[in-house]
């Protein structure tokens, strides 16, 4: 069985800003489709990631500090 809980959540949403904007058939399934693909490929990726079991989450920011720590130390 096919899950698309997305779809689910947003449909009556999107048919509204379908016939507002004057949107075919065709282009709504298109965004809902869309959207579901958005939001499983999220998904997957996050689950990917909490699996990996990576040691720590480093950010540019942090990768920035530690380089301008040691430039400073050297100067």
């Amino acid at each position: 069985m096919l899950s698309m809980k997305t779809v689910l959540e947003i449909f009556e949403t999107e048919a509204e800003n379908a016939s507002k904007t004057k949107l075919g058939y065709i282009g709504y399934l298109s965004n809902l489709i869309e959207q579901e693909f958005l939001v499983k490929t999220d998904r997957s990726i996050n689950r990917k990631i909490q699996t990996a079991k990576f040691p720590s989450l480093k950010t540019i920011f942090r990768c920035q500090c530690f380089h301008r720590r040691i430039i400073h130390k050297y100067l």
